[in-house]
């Protein structure tokens, strides 16, 4: 009984990283990608905690987790921006410029921390919730869910606000959803697939 109830701690506590990537995510979409600094800055240091947390929790289920060269090239640039913002006066705005670098950051080392057991789930509900974002995404583009600069001129912007942003999203939610071995999520991707086309952002749709 003890063993079982070890199992189940142990699983809830290894799925924690990939729960919190997802919502980390969740909440960019939802405020705009992250466009404006301060969205950003909350979302790193979120992330930089359960990047902490989720180290000391892998560490004690005898999980190794190292953080990827990316992280260390993110955190990287977002110091070099804040000494390059020291000659011209360090201020609030400077700092919270500076934060999507170490937002990029912590998240890579998030993503790091996610053992091999739970990747597979953390990715399926990700693929889960890019279809649920496209279908609201195509609802919004028809005007059955009014939502102010959620399209501009014949092009969908979803909650971005921005035709490029929202179709990099799309595009990787219509990859991750196609490439799926869930067969249900590879049916689904039809949605992320036609609210890429609404955006009409050829980079995007090349990817």
């Amino acid at each position: 009984m003890e063993c079982v109830n070890e199992k189940m701690q142990h699983k809830q506590l290894s799925s924690f990283a990939g729960i919190a990537y997802i919502v980390l995510l969740l909440f960019l979409v939802v405020m705009q990608g992250g466009f404006y600094a301060d969205a950003a800055c909350i979302a790193g240091i979120a992330a930089a905690f359960v990047a902490v947390i989720s180290f000391f929790v892998n560490r004690r289920n005898g999980i190794a987790s190292r953080a990827p060269i990316a992280s260390y090239l993110f955190i990287g640039m977002g110091a070099a921006a804040l000494v390059g913002s020291v000659s011209a006066g360090l201020s609030t705005s400077y700092i919270l410029e500076s934060s999507p670098w170490f937002f990029a950051g912590a998240m890579a080392v998030v993503s790091a921390c996610i053992p091999k057991d739970a990747r597979n789930s953390a990715l399926e509900l990700l693929g889960w919730l890019g279809v649920l974002s496209a279908a609201i995404g195509i609802l919004m583009f028809a005007g059955i869910i009014p939502l102010e600069g959620s399209q501009n001129a014949g092009r969908l912007q979803f909650t971005f606000q921005y035709a490029n942003a929202a179709g990099i999203w799309l595009a990787v939610m219509a990859t991750l959803t196609m490439t799926s071995e869930d067969k249900h999520l590879r049916v689904a991707s039809f949605f992320p697939m036609m609210a890429l086309l609404l955006t009409q952002s050829v980079g995007a749709i090349l990817i």
